[in-house]
């Protein structure tokens, strides 16, 4: 469940915004970063 399901379930919004921001840091980790909006094809 994403952090908006959860958080309009009733969930604890600082639990499912900071869960949610780690998996983007990992995503980013593991892509090893992602190029600049501008530089996008």
């Amino acid at each position: 469940m994403g952090a908006v399901d959860e958080i309009f379930n009733g969930g604890d919004v600082k639990a499912a915004l900071t869960t949610a921001a780690e998996k983007i840091d990992e995503d980013i980790e593991e892509n090893d970063g992602y190029p600049p909006f501008d530089e996008q094809q």
